[in-house]
């Protein structure tokens, strides 16, 4: 301490000089004003907070319930209960739409089967806690490819309600068993014509055509199999 701004007194606290004391009055008024400023700031904050979450609320209100629940509307006027409540139609479409999100992103059919073989091979979860599991995934896809989306969501529920008419004429053309949409109901995948193959004697042992195998009888007896499942599928 210096003789212009000295230590205080240790037995009484008090200071021999009158300017130290003025400079430590303002000290403490400056100080109380800045926590007075700081209490004030935070004050504002919660409060807009507190609009922020009413307006949130005002606004889910306005769209006369949450997203859910528009959905299931649009489902029940679309298609009925009936299928609005088939939980197995409700798994394909899904896993339908999930594989053309992941596509239309960059993964590849070989990632694809290589995770279904994984999942597969794993005990069955919890469908709530899976549920979960899906929206906080999805939430963190749309952060890493910068995408928003409940405006997707919301936009997509438009278009959806904007052709009604054609989403019930395809689903009126969709075959009445099986997991695939019309548009691939009639082809023929390569597992078909594998199975075909291996039916028929058809032995592979590497990727490239000079390692398959198969019988001169055994070849000809899956030619016509082939023609006859090509035959069968365009009549379908």
């Amino acid at each position: 301490m210096t003789a212009e701004n000295p230590a205080p007194n240790p037995s009484t606290g008090a200071r021999t000089n009158p300017d130290a004391d003025d400079f430590w009055t303002q000290a403490k008024s400056t100080l109380d004003q800045f926590d007075a400023n700081v209490g004030h700031r935070v004050t504002e904050l919660l409060e807009a907070n507190n609009r922020y979450q009413q307006e949130a609320r005002d606004a889910r209100a306005a769209l006369k319930g949450g997203y859910q629940d528009r959905v299931h509307s649009f489902m029940l006027a679309c298609f009925g209960a009936d299928i609005a409540a088939d939980g197995m139609e409700r798994n394909h479409r899904f896993l339908e739409e999930s594989l053309e999100l992941v596509q239309a992103l960059g993964c590849t059919a070989s990632e694809a089967h290589q995770l279904v073989d994984y999942v597969f091979g794993r005990p069955i979860g919890e469908p709530n806690q899976e549920a979960g599991g899906v929206a906080v995934t999805l939430a963190a896809l749309c952060n890493a490819h910068k995408i928003d989306m409940d405006i997707a969501g919301e936009t997509e529920l438009t278009r959806c309600w904007s052709k009604i008419d054609k989403i019930r004429a395809k689903q009126a053309a969709k075959p009445k068993h099986g997991p695939l949409p019309e548009a691939s109901a009639n082809r023929l995948t390569e597992g078909d014509i594998g199975r075909l193959w291996r039916e028929h004697g058809g032995r592979q042992h590497g990727p490239h055509v000079e390692t398959h195998y198969i019988t001169e009888k055994g070849f000809w007896n899956f030619v016509s199999a082939l023609k006859t499942r090509i035959r069968d599928r365009g009549e379908a």
